[in-house]
């Protein structure tokens, strides 16, 4: 669910990091993200961009290949990204 909801949103917002994340966070929740929660979802989004392009093999599962694929990487960020936000309290407890 996760990675599927990081795929609409970079589709929406291919060239834009916090455009995709505020993306995810409306579509999750069905309202915009406050500017605090928006930093800490973009902050996790760069730190997971870190851990993937210093470990290749998490980009190889997606890839096939070694690489650092700039379009895998960002792939697999926002996923990190989609998932956090699946797991707030605010998405599970919704009505």
């Amino acid at each position: 669910a996760a990675f599927a909801l990081a795929k609409l949103a970079i589709r929406s917002n291919p060239t834009n990091i916090e455009g995709a994340i505020a993306d995810m966070y409306a579509r999750a929740l069905f309202k915009a993200p406050s500017k605090r929660t928006l930093l800490a979802l973009r902050k996790l989004y760069t730190e997971a961009t870190d851990k993937y392009s210093k470990q290749p093999a998490f980009i190889s599962l997606v890839n096939q290949r070694a690489a650092v694929d700039p379009i895998k990487l960002n792939f697999l960020s926002m996923g990190m990204v989609a998932s956090a936000i699946i797991n707030l309290d605010e998405f599970l407890t919704k009505e």
